[in-house]
């Protein structure tokens, strides 16, 4: 999957609550194969969890546990593979990996996915300066 160009908070957050989520609402209201929420509730946690969305956005340096229905939100969200990709490269430029363990075995998890941010934060900053270096190199070719 190829990434976009990195994002401003602010274009994030405009992406964000631009996200239609209108498919994952209706899988976790179904009985059969969802939550069973309502509509109403799906509407709530729609928000809620563009909430979550924003505040990960804000603070990326802190690793924030969702609330029990926000993370349930997220994991439907997450089944739909490709409206989460590409929902994912649009708000934030890349893919946002969720770490479903956190706490659940002790401070080694914690330690799990500060490392794992930190290898996303090398591959962002590596991809950014690829394109950096990338706009240089076309505007020089461009200037002779």
């Amino acid at each position: 999957m190829s990434q976009s160009k990195p994002k401003t908070l602010e274009q994030t957050i405009r992406a964000i609550e631009a996200m239609d989520l209108t498919p994952i609402k209706f899988k976790a209201t179904r009985s059969e194969d969802g939550y069973g929420w309502t509509d109403a509730y799906a509407d709530k946690m729609e928000i809620a969890y563009k909430r979550y969305l924003i505040l990960h956005a804000r603070h990326p340096e802190m690793t924030l546990a969702p609330e029990r229905d926000i993370d349930r939100f997220w994991h439907m969200h997450i089944l739909d593979t490709r409206k989460y990709a590409a929902d994912c490269d649009a708000s934030f430029g890349r893919f946002v990996h969720h770490f479903p363990y956190l706490g659940l075995r002790g401070e080694d998890d914690l330690m799990d996915d500060e490392e794992a941010e930190d290898e996303d934060e090398v591959e962002r900053k590596t991809a950014a300066a690829e394109r950096l270096k990338d706009e240089s190199d076309e505007k020089a070719n461009n200037a002779r």
